[in-house]
């Protein structure tokens, strides 16, 4: 590892490059159907640059990751995919004024029942390079002695994809919140503020939600609370379908420091919206599962993670042993380092629409760390139904094929420690999407792949692999594709 800084920030800013490069053997290198595969050699060389910081006002972590790739036979497809990952959090104002600031870059498939691949450089028409930027400054703080605590927050999301019927969009998000302070019984009162615009669209979409909540803390371990106030918007042609009252309530349960459990629940013009967090820790296993419904849209879901994020399993099981935040982020590194471990255990689910949309999601998710075994595994459900009329002509729009999409799936990942150097992986997943009435589009993914690594030196650590992918459609052209490949990774 090679950390550079400026004089008199060594403690603050911290660089660090490194870089992999993978050449792949593939049966069916433009994902075709039988009798129209072609088989090719792929090298790809993807360099790693990660900045941090942590000061005592400014804080930074990002990661750009560009992947450039070189087919052998079909140079056309030859291309760069870049990834990114950054947020940067500064306190302008002490303890008054604050900014939030975020940006990323991934791929992300148009529609979920066209042809897709989870592995990079493979040609596909049916997928997007998106960039995500974010901005969010707030100020929050006491009404004097009174102890009644304000925040005022924006937030604000643009996303630009690429490829025909994308373009750009943007949602913002304005609110106020005013709470009582600390006390058995308390109350809050909040606004919140939605705009959204799509590229091409001659129609802005709004939404105003005004609520008052009420909270009773029964122990310190149990706190219920009910909420009731009014929404409106303009999402839907029908007015008479754009406004009325919502109520609703939850809970927040921690019954000990291992497991809590957080429900809420609200009924809103648009049916009921919820969510629920469930986490649960032991010495050597994770357990979480998480369900929400809520309205949203493309801006505000792409920079979310995918299902099944093996760093935050871990992070929870360590917690105990390594209690330190510091600390524990470098255990993490070193496991995923040496085991070969994949960050996500199944690709993003986002697609691009230029639509307001309901989405329900229910996730899964449990690691057991052994001494040579690792186990992970996840399984999703999701349910996107469109709320507002399509604002721009969109080729590619998945809810073209009917008024809701469905897509499930799950996935395991076993590693072993065969010796202390050489590392075992072994993955399975499968995916579905498939559409509400008319149509009946359905898609499903199955992919496996075993991969071997071993340090070279210490920085320095090769990977041998095969997987095998199989897609079926009744809206695209199913494929299989084997491949193999060797990885080459070190750290300067």
């Amino acid at each position: 590892m090679c950390v550079v800084a400026a004089p008199g920030l060594a403690s603050d800013w911290k660089f660090r490059l490194s870089g992999s490069t993978t050449v792949t053997g593939t049966t069916n290198a433009n994902l075709a159907p039988s009798g129209q595969r072609d088989a090719d050699l792929i090298f790809q060389l993807t360099p790693v640059i990660n900045v941090s910081r942590e000061g005592a006002r400014l804080r930074v972590n990002a990661s750009f990751a560009p992947s450039a790739y070189i087919y052998v036979n079909e140079s056309k497809n030859s291309g760069v995919t870049n990834a990114l990952a950054a947020r940067a959090n500064l306190e302008a104002v002490e303890n008054f004024f604050f900014i939030d600031a975020a940006a990323t870059a991934s791929r992300q498939f148009l529609n979920p029942f066209g042809t897709q691949s989870q592995d990079l450089p493979l040609s596909t028409s049916n997928s997007t390079q998106t960039w995500n930027y974010g901005i969010s400054p707030y100020i929050r703080g006491r009404f004097g002695p009174t102890g009644i605590t304000y925040l005022a927050r924006s937030d604000n999301f643009w996303t630009t994809a690429s490829g025909t019927g994308s373009g750009t969009a943007y949602t913002g998000t304005n609110r106020i919140n005013i709470d009582s302070a600390p006390a058995r019984i308390g109350w809050g009162l909040q606004w919140i503020g939605t705009a959204t615009r799509f590229q091409n669209s001659a129609r802005n979409l709004d939404s105003n939600v005004y609520r008052a909540r009420v909270t009773w803390t029964i122990d310190p371990q149990l706190q219920v609370f009910a909420t009731g106030g009014y929404q409106d918007n303009n999402y839907a042609l029908n007015p008479d379908d754009t406004s009325g009252p919502i109520y609703g309530g939850g809970f927040a349960w921690r019954p000990t420091e291992r497991t809590s459990l957080n429900a809420a629940y609200e009924q809103t013009v648009f049916g009921p919206s919820y969510s629920v967090a469930f986490n649960h820790r032991q010495r050597r296993t994770a357990w979480t599962v998480t369900a929400n419904r809520s309205t949203t849209t493309f801006p505000q879901q792409v920079a979310n993670l995918p299902p099944g994020n093996t760093a935050a399993l871990l992070d929870t099981i360590l917690q105990a042993q390594f209690p330190d935040p510091v600390q524990r982020q470098a255990e993490i590194q070193r496991i995923l380092a040496t085991t070969g471990l994949p960050a996500f255990l199944l690709p993003s689910q986002n697609f691009f629409s230029q639509q307001v949309y309901d989405l329900e999601i229910i996730q899964a998710s449990a690691a057991i760390l052994g001494v040579r075994n690792t186990v992970t595994f996840t399984v999703f459900y999701s349910d996107s139904t469109t709320v507002s009329s399509q604002v721009a002509a969109n080729a590619n729009n998945p809810f073209n094929f009917g008024n809701a999409v469905q897509q499930q799936g799950g996935s395991i990942a076993w590693n072993l420690r065969v010796t202390p150097l050489l590392a075992l992986n072994a993955i399975a997943s499968h995916t579905e999407a498939q559409s509400r009435q008319p149509t009946g589009s359905k898609s499903t993914t199955d992919r496996f792949v075993v991969t071997l690594t071993r340090p070279l030196s210490p920085r320095t650590q090769g990977a041998l692999g095969f997987r095998y992918v199989m897609f079926d459609s009744n809206v695209a052209s199913d494929y299989k594709e084997a491949a193999v490949f060797a990885t080459l990774s070190h750290q300067f």
